[in-house]
C-alpha cells in the first residue's frame, strides 16, 4: 500500500510530465497512427491490439510484419485488404506467420471474422454496439461482442480462446485496449474514432504490470489479473476523473516504466 495518499493532483502532474512520443514508439498503438482513413486505423487497432501479448519488440516486430505480409499486392490500405482476403488465393504467405499463440491459421482466422464484420456491418463499432445500449454494462457488451464474433465463419473452434471474455473471469485486456484506442479522445496516443461511447464507460486494459502498480498505490486490494480486478481499478480512478478515468492508465504505466514503483 502507498505510504501516502494518491491524489488527483500527483496523477496529473505524473501524466504530464509523460512523454508521449516517445511512448508511443514502445506502444503498438504506433501503427494505427500511421494511417489517416478512419477504417485503416479500426482494422490496425484491432489487428494490434490482438496482437498485444508477450514482449514488446516481439510485439512490434511481428506487427510489422504481419502488416507487410497482408499489404503484399494490395492496392489500398488495410481495411480493403482485409475485405479482399481469400485463405484459397492470400493465405500461403502467412504459413510461417508466428506470434506466440497466434500463427498462420489464426490470423487467417481473425482475417476471416473481421472481413464478415465489414460485410455485414460496415464497421466493428457498428458490430460492437449492437450488444451495447443506455444501460448496458462494459462487462455485457464484451460478453456479447465476444459471444457473436466467436460465433462468426469460418468458426475454428480451437481458435476461440484468441477472443477472450469477461464470462470466463478474464481481464480482457487486449479488448479492453481497442475500446481504449477507440473511444478515448484523441490525445497523441489514443485516436477517438468512436463518438458512440463515452469514456467513462471504459474499463482499464489490465496486464499484471498494471496490476501490481495498482494495488501499491492503494487502487485495488486484489492481486489476481482477473475482471473483478479491473472493474475495481477502474473504480478507483473514477474518482479521480469520473468522465475519463482511463485517462490515468497512461500515468501508472509511467511509473513502471521509469522505475519509480
Amino acid at each position: 500500500m502507498p505510504t501516502t495518499p494518491l491524489t488527483k493532483e500527483k496523477l496529473d502532474e505524473i501524466l504530464s510530465s509523460c512523454d508521449v512520443k516517445a511512448r508511443i514508439s514502445f506502444d503498438p498503438v504506433q501503427f494505427v497512427h500511421k494511417y489517416a482513413d478512419p477504417e485503416d486505423q479500426e482494422v490496425v487497432a484491432f489487428l494490434a491490439s490482438s496482437l498485444a501479448y508477450g514482449k514488446v519488440a516481439q510485439i512490434l516486430k511481428n506487427m510489422n510484419r504481419l502488416l507487410d505480409l497482408l499489404a503484399s499486392g494490395a492496392r489500398d490500405g488495410p481495411a480493403r485488404a482485409v475485405d479482399r482476403f481469400e485463405p484459397r488465393s492470400h493465405g500461403k504467405r502467412f504459413s510461417h506467420f508466428v506470434h506466440r499463440f497466434h500463427n498462420g491459421p489464426a490470423v487467417m482466422d481473425l482475417f476471416g471474422r473481421l472481413r464478415k464484420i465489414r460485410r455485414d456491418y460496415g464497421t466493428i463499432e457498428a458490430f460492437f454496439l449492437e450488444g451495447w445500449g443506455p444501460g448496458t454494462g462494459m462487462r455485457h457488451a464484451l460478453e456479447s461482442f465476444s459471444g457473436r464474433l466467436r460465433a462468426l465463419p469460418p468458426k475454428i473452434e480451437k481458435l476461440t480462446f484468441l477472443y477472450p471474455s469477461p464470462e470466463s473471469g478474464s481481464a480482457c485486456k487486449r479488448m479492453n485496449l481497442f475500446l481504449r484506442w477507440m473511444v478515448r479522445p484523441a490525445d497523441g496516443l489514443d485516436l477517438g474514432l468512436w463518438k458512440s461511447l463515452s469514456p467513462s464507460r471504459l474499463i482499464i486494459p489490465l496486464d499484471t504490470h498494471i496490476s501490481r502498480i495498482a494495488h501499491q498505490l492503494g487502487l485495488t486490494k486484489r492481486t489476481s489479473g482477473d475482471w473483478r480486478t479491473a472493474e475495481e481499478i477502474t473504480e478507483s480512478l473514477r474518482h479521480f476523473d469520473p468522465e475519463d478515468p482511463l485517462r490515468y492508465d497512461f500515468a501508472l504505466c509511467h511509473l513502471g516504466i521509469s522505475g519509480v514503483l
